[in-house]
């Protein structure tokens, strides 16, 4: 079994540049939010820069092209909301959600058609409630905590209606790698497995060996 992680409010931090400790909270969270804003292009910058056409099959010029949505499309994601999921970042329930879903399937669906047509993502659905996990070592060292951000319920609505263009769009110029197994639909760890082993097999039978770098 994994080591679970805990929730953590630490009673001081160290701020990465300066190395001075604080125990304010506004400075801790200040701290955090300088932390995990900067901790993504510091990592990019060790990345050797690719041309995204050696990843995928060939370069495509086409334009993709996002369908105006529809209420009983949105109802349909409505009801696909998990009643498990804590509040949103506005600190909304999802059954409150799925109570007034008639209510408010219209409205978003002229919103979220405004968007598409303007070519405009709204600020409120871009706004995220990051909640910082403690995962090991010095509690008072921001690079010991992970985030994790928690949206808008109508922003994942939205994610799922773009997701759904954007996966055919993939799939119908068959742009992306056939070795892409992961946050494909209809592929898993097992295909990636499965091919691995077809791999090794069909190798082994000509006298070959096979090596993998991960």
């Amino acid at each position: 079994m994994g080591k679970s992680h805990t929730k953590y409010i630490p009673n001081a931090i160290t701020c990465p540049l300066t190395q001075n400790q604080t125990s304010d909270l506004q400075q801790i969270s200040n701290i955090f939010n300088q932390y995990f804003a900067s901790v993504g292009s510091n990592l990019a910058k060790n990345i050797q820069q690719t041309d995204y056409n050696n990843y995928t099959n060939k370069y495509f010029s086409k334009s993709m092209f996002i369908q105006s949505v529809c209420a009983e499309e949105i109802l349909f994601h409505i009801d696909m909301l998990d009643n498990k999921k804590s509040n949103d970042t506005y600190d909304i329930p999802v059954h409150i959600i799925k109570l007034s879903k008639h209510i408010i399937a219209p409205v978003l669906t002229t919103i979220f058609n405004n968007c598409i047509a303007e070519g405009i993502y709204s600020d409120a659905l871009k706004v995220a409630k990051v909640i910082r996990i403690h995962k090991s070592g010095d509690t008072s060292n921001p690079s010991n905590y992970r985030p994790i951000s928690i949206l808008s319920h109508f922003s994942k609505i939205f994610e799922k209606i773009l997701l759904k263009d954007l996966q055919s769009f993939l799939d119908k110029n068959n742009i992306l790698c056939p070795n892409q197994f992961g946050f494909r639909k209809g592929f898993s760890t097992v295909h990636t497995l499965m091919t691995l082993n077809d791999i090794i097999t069909s190798k082994r039978e000509e006298n070959l060996y096979t090596c993998a770098i991960f």
